[in-house]
């Protein structure tokens, strides 16, 4: 079973990194749960056994000029 590494507001990115490429580069391996646009997004190579697979789940925000969501937010108000 892999060990799982999640970025925090709290956590120490470079204590993080460096728990996570130890543990990466066993037989074991690891997983790395991180944001795009946090800390450990910035300036990092994710090469070799660092990054096998990359997974990334978003929630888009809406364009708030949308036509179809002013629409919309009229009926949700009206109603």
């Amino acid at each position: 079973m892999k060990t799982l590494f999640f970025e925090s507001k709290r956590a120490d990115s470079t204590t993080l990194w460096n728990d996570f490429v130890r543990k990466a580069q066993t037989p074991q391996g690891a997983m790395l749960c991180a944001v795009v646009g946090g800390k450990l997004s910035e300036g990092i190579n994710f090469s070799d056994e660092l990054g096998r697979c990359v997974i990334m789940i978003g929630l888009p925000y809406p364009n708030k000029n949308s036509v179809e969501l002013n629409e919309k937010m009229k009926v949700i108000v009206l109603n």
